[in-house]
């Protein structure tokens, strides 16, 4: 039988990414691509496969300082839209979920329990204090 074209190999590797998001087995792919009667070898199933798997991986690959950019904005524009339409729960909500996006609930200094917490606190208000004093014009 002759190679299948880019097409047909795009159209399969597809047929085999949606089947490894729902969960189906390799001995179930494999029957699958015999019952289409794609014709191919097992090994190039296991090809097929790893294709899908890399395309998972680059799913994966996040530009994380994109993403919190990109959330960040969403929520400032969500939250001017809310003020516009006198939405003021929601504005507050977007607030909230701003603030616990960028870490400001991360520092809870009056949780006793939580040492570490405590520890990043004061280690924020030594260096402020280094800072104030390497810049006493501000």
């Amino acid at each position: 039988m002759a190679n299948p074209t880019k097409a047909t190999m795009n159209i399969r590797i597809n047929a085999v990414a949606s089947m490894i998001l729902q969960g189906v087995s390799r001995e179930k792919i494999l029957k699958y691509a015999n019952d289409e009667g794609w014709g191919v070898s097992n090994r190039t199933i296991d090809r097929y496969i790893a294709v899908a798997r890399e395309g998972f991986e680059k799913v994966a690959k996040v530009n994380l300082k994109f993403e919190l950019g990109r959330a960040l904005s969403r929520l400032d524009d969500l939250y001017a839209r809310s003020v516009a339409t006198q939405d003021y729960k929601n504005a507050l909500n977007i607030i909230k979920e701003r603030a616990a996006l960028v870490g400001l609930y991360s520092v809870n200094v009056n949780a006793a329990s939580d040492d570490n917490s405590k520890q990043r606190h004061d280690e924020f208000m030594d260096a402020l204090k280094d800072w104030k004093n390497a810049h006493p014009e501000v």
